[in-house]
């Protein structure tokens, strides 16, 4: 009859091409993927302005970013400014911390409350967040917004003390590269620059285990930043105090890398802390 019958017809016929396997169309983020006969089509949308956020390619990877990546820093810098101001504590308030990261979360321990330390940026600031029970509610990676109505100062420390509510936006961010290496600073005089952030620290030990609230010890440290003070302490729990002793009577001479941690601090103490034995290397001659 005359019509010839395509052997090899193109599978892909008429469903289109993706310029990328992630493209931006405006604010919304397309992921494109490949069936099993190979064509290329769009499986997911995701509208950034939705997480407050724009779509970037700029960088030559397709990605919901903040228009402002300062935002929820400032928003962090002022919770712990209106702690600071206040007449009296706790401070009532309204605030919001928009696209912060959950660096590290803290189960209550001994005298230690439970809670999350969130930042909006690597170099901070950082804020605690009390939570009775945060395992499980929130991870290491989490993209968070929180409403808070009630701010606290508790031995020196600025903390979020009554959380409203917690929406989890994102989750499975790498906060590794947040970890700032502060060896060389001094984070005792400038601790207010420090505290609750993410950071790693390698010094030496010159004091023996004192105790540092129920069910923590701590002993004091030098380091190329730091030295002839008081104020910097390694802070561990009890129980990991007693593996890292390993019999010895204290650990005198010892060198330790700590973190990555959050860099707690007991008023103007600054303490880095390993809060298991992961947190911590020993090198002990």
């Amino acid at each position: 009859d005359g019509c010839r019958v395509d052997e090899n017809p193109d599978p892909c016929s008429g469903m289109g091409t993706c310029p990328a396997e992630q493209y931006c169309e405006g604010t919304v983020l397309h992921t494109c993927l490949s069936d099993d006969d190979g064509c290329a089509s769009v499986r997911a949308q995701q509208d950034c302005a939705s997480e407050g956020k724009v779509c970037d390619d700029s960088g030559g990877e397709a990605l919901c970013v903040l228009a402002d990546p300062s935002a929820p820093s400032r928003q962090i810098s002022a919770v712990r400014a209106a702690i600071d101001a206040a007449a009296s504590l706790p401070v009532l308030g309204d605030w919001d911390i928009d696209n912060a990261l959950v660096t590290s979360v803290k189960a209550p321990q001994g005298a230690d409350p439970g809670g999350f330390f969130i930042q909006g940026e690597r170099l901070g600031p950082a804020i605690f967040v009390l939570h009775e029970d945060p395992v499980g509610i929130v991870e290491v990676g989490d993209e968070v917004s929180i409403w808070l109505d009630e701010a606290d100062l508790q031995q020196g420390r600025r903390v979020v003390s009554g959380l409203g509510w917690l929406d989890i936006l994102g989750q499975g961010n790498d906060v590794t590269a947040w970890v700032q290496e502060v060896s060389a600073v001094d984070i005792v005089s400038d601790l207010d620059s420090y505290d609750f952030e993410l950071i790693s620290l390698d010094a030496t030990v010159t004091g023996a285990f004192q105790a540092a609230g129920a069910g923590f010890v701590d002993a004091t440290l030098t380091s190329a930043g730091v030295s002839g003070s008081d104020q910097l302490r390694l802070r561990v729990p009890t129980a990991l105090s007693t593996t890292l002793l390993g019999g010895r009577s204290d650990l005198i001479g010892c060198d330790v890398a700590i973190g990555p941690s959050p860099l707690w601090r007991y008023l103007d103490r600054a303490q880095p802390t390993a809060m298991e034995l992961g947190e911590i290397v020993l090198t002990c001659l």
